[in-house]
């Protein structure tokens, strides 16, 4: 009943997105077409701002289940959707779609940087840097390997940690002598 009732609203010219309603209650079997049905939906979905309404499409595509080739791009998706709404939940799905085959060249490399700023939202800085800096490690000089380390100097460059006791200035090997102190009246520095 609700096949038909998304197709009729598919075929009328309204969009995934709008026979999504319809579409998460159909029985899972099996169906290549739903799950590329609810990916569009969820796509669909996402260029309006709607995240949940893409995570629930998601995630009924992935009860389907989607054929083994395209199960790591469905829990990229799901990953991208929930984003926002869920970085420990991102975080999952990004994880388990990088251990999966499917996922290569670009693709890969943006689910990785996605996984690193999950991890980053989620407060795990050190984990976010071991993640881009593994992924860079595995790949040729190139683009994508660029872009990882760039990523990865990007999230040790804001990473709180310090030395415990830096060298004051004037400790410092050829340091000019340290400048007068002057005190003015109402100063605001």
């Amino acid at each position: 009943m609700h096949g038909i009732a998304a197709r009729i609203v598919t075929d009328s010219g309204r969009g995934a997105a709008a026979a999504a309603r319809h579409l998460l209650e159909v029985h899972p079997d099996d169906d290549e077409e739903l799950v590329w049905q609810l990916r569009e939906a969820a796509r669909e979905h996402v260029a309006v701002g709607a995240p949940d309404a893409a995570r629930r499409c998601l995630e009924r595509a992935l009860e389907e289940p989607p054929r083994p080739e395209i199960h790591a791009h469905v829990l990229y998706e799901l990953g991208c959707a929930t984003f926002l709404t869920a970085p420990a939940r991102t975080i999952g799905h990004l994880r388990a779609a990088l251990g999966m085959s499917g996922l290569d060249g670009d693709r890969r490399v943006d689910a990785v940087v996605r996984l690193s700023q999950a991890l980053l939202h989620n407060n795990q800085m050190d984990e976010a840097v071991r993640t881009v800096e593994a992924e860079a490690a595995l790949l040729e000089p190139g683009p994508a390997q660029l872009r990882l380390r760039a990523v990865q100097f990007m999230w040790r460059a804001c990473s709180p940690v310090r030395p415990a006791h830096p060298p004051a200035p004037s400790a410092w090997p050829n340091s000019p002598p340290p400048a007068p102190a002057v005190t003015t009246p109402n100063a605001c520095c």
